[in-house]
């Protein structure tokens, strides 16, 4: 099928009140991302409708047809129409707004070949809840198209046509993200705070970012859509099921777009937002960037990241896959910085509190469902049930306080650490407060933070 691609670059960026497309986003033009995602798609044709001469040089180096748009201030609808005169003889028009840098060709392949499968009907990628661009429609809508006016663009189409729309979804919310004033520019916006950001929200690094928090820093938190936190009183990724929580006085607050994120800070509490992958990290482009998620191994975390990439426990090499390394294993080494070589190995064996180690940790016998009989600061005796994985019940090892217990609801694999006993019948209090392992990891990453920027200085 003949599909023609066409980039509207005519817009008047009002908000910007400079022509946002030639500015940079990671250390290039805006709108060249724009340019080279066109360069990996096979389009029967690639047109470009600008308004704005550097623009249409740039398209030149690519080998696209420019369409040069002489009245800009009519709105998109003026370049819509024009890259449909400059394409003729296709089967659909596929629209791209210059501004969206994160948009990948796997996303416009996955748009293309719902074309394939329903050459009639108008495809719609949606990320999220939210309907975003590049949109296609086919050549059968070309009069509908040409009709419209002003700065609507096709929305109107999409509306009085519903019936005939069918919607992608796309699961990497980022990639329709699009810029549309200085401060989504970040990047180029900086301010002298320090933007960090922190891949996991569990009880350890609950420490390090009630820690950076309060020391002035910027903090993002991403986490999972459904975080498995044991001790989760003490643990902002609680936030990604109660929208909110707050850890001795410092909230966390769920977040879904960076609107939202932006808000955050400026109330001064911390956003939290599924992102396992780390794609947020190329939005904001951080300072520094802390792996958290204490997974004993390195899930996707990377030196390029960050100026600073900071790695918790074991599973990371400073000078590899991080900068720096922190001792996460309890003991006189805990908190050490690591700049060559990799933490302590996992031994599987839990520090030992009130004399146990093991027998205070309980995890799942069997694949299931959660269903909890006792809830956090429970005085529990050894031999009680306190929970259940589907129908295999779980019982405390020992006498002591419940101090962690898995979400009810959450379903477990077997092996899962499901539940936290502390001995210590005195000790009920730490069950809601971040523990002295977290806050001694937490100074010693912001020790590395503090000495990276001196080094710079």
């Amino acid at each position: 099928m003949k599909v023609c691609g066409i980039v509207l670059a005519s817009g008047f960026s009002r908000r910007m009140g400079v022509n946002k497309l030639l500015m940079p986003v990671n250390g290039k033009k805006m709108v060249l991302y724009a340019f080279e995602l066109l360069k990996k798609i096979d389009f029967y044709e690639k047109i470009i409708v600008t308004a704005y001469q550097e623009i249409d040089t740039l398209s030149g180096k690519y080998g696209y047809k420019t369409v040069i748009n002489t009245h800009p201030e009519k709105g998109q609808s003026v370049s819509m129409r024009l890259g449909i005169d400059a394409c003729p003889e296709c089967d659909g028009y596929m629209f791209f707004n210059g501004d969206m840098p994160y948009l990948n060709e796997d996303t416009i392949n996955k748009i293309i070949e719902q074309f394939r499968l329903n050459p009639t009907e108008i495809i719609v990628p949606r990320y999220g809840e939210r309907n975003g661009s590049p949109v296609l429609f086919p050549a059968s809508y070309k009069t509908e198209l040409m009709a419209v006016t002003g700065d609507e663009g096709g929305r109107g189409v999409i509306r009085e046509n519903n019936h005939h729309v069918i919607y992608v979804d796309i699961k990497d919310k980022i990639q329709g993200y699009d810029i549309d004033s200085e401060e989504d520019l970040l990047m180029t916006n900086k301010t002298k705070e320090c933007i960090v950001i922190i891949r996991g929200g569990g009880d350890l690094a609950t420490g390090t970012i009630h820690c950076l928090h309060q020391c002035g820093f910027k903090v993002l938190v991403l986490e999972t859509e459904k975080p498995t936190a044991i001790r989760r009183l003490a643990a902002f990724s609680e936030a990604m099921y109660d929208s909110e929580t707050a850890i001795e006085g410092v909230t966390g607050q769920k977040a879904d777009n960076y609107d939202q994120i932006k808000r955050c800070w400026k109330r001064g509490e911390i956003p939290l937002i599924a992102d396992e992958r780390g794609e947020w990290i190329k939005v904001i482009r951080p300072d520094v960037v802390v792996d958290a998620i204490i997974a004993k191994k390195n899930i996707g975390t990377s030196l390029t990241m960050a100026p600073l990439v900071i790695g918790l426990g074991p599973g990371f090499t400073a000078g590899k896959d991080v900068h720096v390394v922190v001792e996460t294993m309890r003991g006189h080494q805990l908190g050490r910085l690591i700049f060559e070589g990799s933490a302590m190995p996992n031994t599987g064996i839990p520090g030992v509190i009130g004399g146990f180690d093991k027998d205070r940790v309980l995890h799942a016998p069997s694949d299931g469902i959660i269903r909890n009989i006792s809830t956090i600061g429970d005085i529990v005796k050894q031999g009680d049930v306190i929970t259940y994985t589907g129908r295999d019940p779980v019982y405390a090892t020992l006498d002591g306080i419940l101090r962690g217990l898995i979400r009810d609801g959450i379903y477990a694999k077997k092996g899962l650490k499901i539940a936290d006993i502390d001995p210590r019948l005195s000790e009920k209090e730490n069950c809601i407060t971040i523990s002295d392992k977290a806050r001694t990891i937490s100074g010693s990453v912001l020790q590395a933070i503090m000495m990276h920027r001196r080094n710079r200085e």
